[in-house]
């Protein structure tokens, strides 16, 4: 890829929040790329540490740089928005600010991509760092199938996403503006497995992205604040396993446009085998708490029966209320009406 013509411009968002340290070894990790087209945007979260200066010293060295600094946090949710909203490249990738790529990164991602128009993502692996000592590979993530539903599925079942490190990987800008990004625990699975169902996802042994993962040290403190980010409802607050299984059944079965070229027999069916795969894997039925939910929660019972039973009628369930929208309704009143021997802790 010689010629700017066959070099189509790259956006890279880099969201950040007081991580000037490791934000310059991020950004130099950009700037020997050996693909030169590039927009790289940062996007500052109000950082009261060295932040401005440093990005404002490299943008004047570098015309590919951009600057964002908002004066009040806006929150890591709208914060990934934000980069994305305000590039323009064909292609798209988001950053951590204490990740960095190895140089060959971007080419050799954005070349497959050119070469075969039914993949979504492309990424390398991802080398996890902990307190700046490397710790393992992640485990690559390839995802070939050619039915869209297989491709969902197999996402799913991987035991190996809890890093989901290629969510760091490019897509093609027109692929990745139709998922949503949502503000809830679990986004990154969520996204990635709507790109698993609008193409196929590979993972390129030949290149890599530092991450740390440091935070891992501390999970409690990260799932704290992921929950009061998200706002969870008590009983999905206390059991935030439960909350990713709900909503992710719910974004596949009818909250997501993603899935509408599929009728609604066959979102439900899907959201369904996801429901069936996951539940068994983390076999919520140990729970006492969760059982109490279940027979309070008598629409969530009924999926469960359908699920387990595949002889509760589709048509009940869809008739349990007049419109997907009110189902939705529904669901947040009851997870937000639980009687306090349920919720509590």
């Amino acid at each position: 890829m010689n010629s700017q013509m066959n070099q189509p411009l790259v956006s890279i968002g880099i969201p950040t929040y007081n991580r000037a340290t490791s934000l310059r070894k991020t950004l130099g990790s950009l700037l020997i790329q050996d693909y030169p087209n590039l927009e790289i945007l940062i996007s500052d979260n109000g950082s009261s540490d060295n932040t401005l200066e440093l990005c404002q010293d490299l943008a004047a060295t570098d015309s590919r740089i951009r600057y964002v600094r908002h004066p009040v946090n806006q929150g890591a949710h709208e914060n990934f928005a934000f980069v994305l909203n305000n590039t323009i490249g064909g292609y798209f990738m988001w950053l951590a600010d204490d990740d960095s790529l190895s140089p060959n990164y971007i080419s050799s991602c954005i070349e497959i991509l050119l070469q075969d128009s039914s993949i979504s993502l492309v990424s390398g692996r991802g080398y996890l760092f902990i307190d700046q000592q490397f710790a393992r590979k992640d485990a690559p993530i390839n995802i070939l199938q050619e039915s869209p539903q297989e491709r969902l599925l197999y996402y799913h079942s991987l035991s190996q996403i809890s890093s989901n490190s290629v969510f760091y990987g490019l897509v093609p800008r027109h692929t990745i503006v139709q998922v949503p990004r949502l503000q809830t625990i679990g986004s990154d699975w969520l996204m990635v497995g709507d790109l698993a169902f609008l193409g196929k996802i590979v993972t390129l042994e030949n290149i890599h992205i530092n991450r740390d993962m440091t935070h891992w040290l501390k999970p409690d403190k990260v799932l704290h604040n992921m929950v009061r980010a998200a706002n969870l409802p008590p009983i999905e607050a206390t059991n935030p396993d439960l909350h990713g299984l709900v909503r992710t059944f719910a974004h596949i079965a009818w909250v997501s446009d993603i899935y509408n070229s599929l009728d609604i027999g066959e979102r439900f069916n899907l959201a369904c085998k996801f429901w069936q795969q996951r539940s068994q894997e983390l076999n919520y039925r140990r729970s006492t708490k969760i059982s109490q939910y279940y027979q309070y929660c008598s629409i969530y019972q009924l999926f469960e029966d359908y699920v387990n039973s595949n002889q509760q009628s589709l048509d009940t369930i869809i008739d349990y209320i007049t419109s997907p929208q009110e189902l939705l309704n529904t669901l947040t009143l009851s997870l937000d009406t639980l009687p306090e021997e349920i919720t509590r802790k």
